[in-house]
């Protein structure tokens, strides 16, 4: 499994999330409980419970990824599956209208956001992660994978965006007169929702926590 084996591709509420599976026991005609399960796998991210009657592929060798550009991203294409000895265009081939929404260009959610106050006011910080050279170990510091570095960064009461800010570094400083001016005094949690920000795509997926202080 560690190796890439068992993998499914399911349909959650914000797209498709790749999981593993370490066993798989059958429990009824065509039905399997799958245990030992990893998340967010292949560049995909953990999404929220799938609903039940969610659709599900089995990943393996024969599924290839199709070779598209930065530029494809947004347009209508289609595809046609057809027998190698047979031309796209056969009458027998299958096709499928689909937009290449861009998804594996999209900046993954950061980690670990933190709350800590101090004298100078609450300092928030997060980790960034990336979707090349994330694995090496030796490095001081993960890669950033991007032409830039930058975070869109919104406080929230409840689902309104009370203050929004940009910023180049996994950090920001929400200073004693901005909280004062937000929240009419010390805040007991902050409501944190952060992204990071693509020059291909524009902002990533958002983490998003209730941090207490």
């Amino acid at each position: 499994m560690l190796n890439g084996a068992n993998a499914l591709a399911v349909e959650g509420p914000q797209g498709w999330e790749i999981i593993q599976f370490l066993e798989a026991a059958l429990t009824g005609p065509g039905e399997y409980a799958l245990s030992g399960l990893l998340r967010g796998q292949a560049g995909s991210e953990a999404d929220e419970t799938a609903p039940a009657g969610a659709h599900v592929a089995v990943l393996n060798p024969a599924l290839i990824p199709l070779p598209l550009g930065g530029h494809e991203r947004a347009a209508p294409l289609r595809a046609a599956a057809v027998a190698v000895t047979r031309p796209p265009w056969h009458d027998g081939a299958r096709r499928k209208d689909f937009v290449y929404d861009g998804a594996d260009l999209r900046p993954l959610a950061p980690a670990h956001l933190r709350a800590r106050r101090g004298a100078e006011g609450v300092a928030i910080s997060w980790i960034r992660r990336s979707r090349t050279g994330g694995d090496d170990w030796a490095a001081a510091e993960i890669a950033l994978g991007e032409a830039f570095e930058r975070y869109r960064l919104e406080l929230l009461d409840g689902d309104a965006v009370i203050h929004a800010a940009e910023t180049a570094e996994p950090h920001f400083l929400l200073t004693p007169a901005l909280e004062s001016a937000l929240y009419g005094g010390q805040a007991q949690s902050l409501s944190v929702r952060v992204a990071q920000i693509s020059d291909r795509y524009g902002p990533g997926r958002a983490a998003h926590r209730v941090l207490p202080l």
